[in-house]
C-alpha cells in the first residue's frame, strides 16, 4: 500500500514538473516568436518598400531625362533662331550703309529709265502684259555699277486709306521680288513704298482714271556709266 502511493505521488509530481516546464517555455519562447514574426513582417514591408523607391526613382530619372533632352532641344532651336537673328541683323546692317551710302550720293544719280505696270482691280497679281514689261524693262537694268530702283505702288481711291496703302505695298512687292528672284537684282538696290491713293496720275471719278492710277512706277536710277545689263537666267544659259 504504502509503495503504491510513492509511486502514485512520484508520478503525480513528474506529471507537474513537466507541465510547468511546459509552461515555463512556453512563457519564454512565445515573444522571441512573436518578434522574429514580426521581424519578418517588418523586412518584407522594407523589402517592398524599397522596391517602390526604386522603381518611382527610375520613373523620377526617365522624366528628368525627357526633361534634358527636350531643354537641349529648346536650346539648340534657340541658338538657331539667335543665328539666323545675327545673320538677319548682319544684313540689315549691310543695308543700311548701302542706303546711307546711296543719300549721300543721291546728287550724283540721275533718272535713266522709267515705266509704269498698270493691275486689275483690287489686284496685285502680274497679268501678261505687265509680265512682258517688266522683261523689257529688265534687259536694261546693269549688272554693274552704281544704281539704285525705287518701285512705287498706286491705287485708285476706291476702299480705305488704310487698305489702299496695303494694297499699293504688295503691289510694289510683287514687282521687287519678281526682279530680285528672276534677274537676280541685288535686294539692297531696291527701295520699294506704297502711297495708297495718294499720288493720282487721273481723276478718280472715270473707270479710265481709276484704270491709270491702279500702277506700279519703277525708276531705274545711275551714277556713272553702266557698260552691262542684267540677264535672266535663260540669257545667261543661252550664252554659256
Amino acid at each position: 500500500m504504502k509503495q503504491t502511493y510513492i509511486c502514485t505521488l512520484a508520478l503525480i509530481l513528474l506529471f507537474t514538473v513537466g507541465c510547468a516546464s511546459k509552461s515555463y517555455v512556453r512563457t519564454q519562447v512565445a515573444p522571441l516568436i512573436d518578434k522574429v514574426n514580426d521581424l519578418d513582417q517588418r523586412a518584407a514591408k522594407n523589402n517592398h518598400d524599397t522596391t517602390a523607391s526604386d522603381a518611382a526613382l527610375q520613373k523620377d530619372i526617365e522624366s528628368l531625362n525627357m526633361k534634358v533632352g527636350d531643354a537641349d532641344q529648346k536650346a539648340t532651336a534657340a541658338g538657331t533662331k539667335a543665328d539666323n537673328a545675327n545673320d538677319l541683323a548682319n544684313k540689315a546692317n549691310a543695308q543700311t550703309s548701302s542706303l546711307v551710302n546711296v543719300i549721300d550720293n543721291l546728287d550724283n544719280y540721275h533718272n535713266t529709265k522709267e515705266l509704269s505696270v498698270s493691275f486689275g482691280s483690287d489686284k496685285d497679281k502680274l497679268d501678261p502684259k505687265g509680265t512682258e514689261t517688266l522683261d523689257e524693262f529688265a534687259a536694261t537694268i546693269p549688272s554693274s555699277g552704281n544704281y539704285i530702283l525705287t518701285v512705287e505702288g498706286d491705287t485708285d481711291a476706291a476702299g480705305s486709306k488704310e487698305y489702299n496703302y496695303e494694297l499699293s505695298e504688295r503691289r510694289a512687292t510683287k514687282i521687287s521680288s519678281y526682279l530680285a528672284s528672276k534677274y537676280n537684282v541685288p535686294a539692297f538696290r531696291i527701295y520699294s513704298i506704297g502711297f495708297g491713293a495718294d499720288k493720282p496720275v487721273a481723276d478718280n471719278k472715270s473707270i479710265e482714271g481709276r484704270a491709270q492710277n491702279r500702277r506700279v512706277t519703277i525708276v531705274l536710277m545711275s551714277s556713272g556709266v553702266q557698260t552691262q545689263v542684267s540677264q535672266s537666267p535663260m540669257q545667261s544659259s543661252a550664252l554659256k
